[in-house]
């Protein structure tokens, strides 16, 4: 008995550690509208967490690796896409870039043709939510150094 409850645990555990990242992994990826149920007896993290912009410790600015065919190079903020009033990191990191390897995107390499599809920052600029990247008009919008 002893012997087949040895066997067991570690399928018990494997068990148990997938239910937990399935369960984890549907809490991050929730909206910011969709409360996960633990949380729903609190307050919105904007009223507790960020009191005020001098509150809140962004990561520095952060200059991507020029490409080959890049017009100049690319410096992302977080100051100018971090929303005070609704904080939602995991809108972007997880899927569309990785929280620890800067500059680093799941969903390949970060480059015009990539946004145009939708992916890494063509996620939000493509026109609707933000600016399209896509706008000849707009490159300098990113590439730094450029004029338009």
């Amino acid at each position: 008995m002893n012997g087949s409850m040895n066997r067991l645990l570690p399928v018990a555990l494997l068990i148990f550690g997938f239910g937990f990242s399935l369960c984890l992994s549907g809490c991050l990826t929730q909206k910011s509208e969709a409360t996960p149920k633990v949380v729903a007896a609190h307050k919105p993290l904007s009223k507790y967490v960020v009191a005020s912009r001098e509150n809140v410790k962004l990561p520095a600015d952060f200059q991507f690796p020029l490409g080959e065919d890049s017009p100049g190079p690319v410096v992302f903020s977080h100051e100018s896409h971090y929303d005070y009033e609704s904080p939602n990191c995991v809108s972007c990191h997880g899927k569309h870039f990785n929280l620890l390897e800067s500059g680093k995107s799941p969903e390949g390499p970060i480059n015009m043709d990539t946004m145009s599809d939708g992916k890494n920052c063509g996620a939000c600029h493509n026109g609707d939510l933000a600016f399209d990247s896509q706008d000849p008009e707009l490159c300098s919008s990113c590439h730094q150094g450029m004029e338009e």
